[in-house]
């Protein structure tokens, strides 16, 4: 595993997608479940829920569509801003990354959103991954 723990998660729902599992764990991070609750919204993960495996232990179990039951499911995902090189951009820079198909998802003062939220609140702030 990388430090990097949003890019794992991004692998981790790409790779369990591409081969039919039917949930994920990963370890719980505030971010990273943040960043799942809005793939729910948005219906590309059926459901998630914080679980404590033991004391002071916890994780995240992401359940993921049935591309047979459930018609969203992730085809592709891409990190954007990275550790390495992070991507801001203000609210008027927000509608070009909009066009495209499925949703981008970007880190604000207000915490974690679309870019279609954000251009409603008149926010910018860190591009984070593009779900489609």
């Amino acid at each position: 595993m990388s430090q990097d723990t949003v890019a794992n998660l991004l692998s981790s729902l790409k790779n369990a997608y591409a081969v039919g599992k039917p949930e994920i764990r990963i370890p719980f991070l505030g971010f990273n479940l943040a960043l799942v609750k809005i793939l729910v919204s948005e219906g590309y993960v059926a459901s998630v829920n914080r679980v404590l495996v033991k004391k002071g232990v916890e994780e995240i179990v992401i359940k993921l569509n049935n591309p047979k039951i459930q018609g969203e499911i992730i085809r592709n995902i891409k990190r954007i801003s990275k550790p390495s090189i992070r991507q801001y951009v203000s609210v008027e820079e927000l509608p070009h990354h909009n066009r495209r198909l499925g949703i981008v998802i970007i880190s604000t003062p207000e915490g974690l959103m679309t870019t279609r939220e954000a251009v409603k609140k008149n926010l910018g702030g860190e591009l984070i991954c593009r779900v489609w």
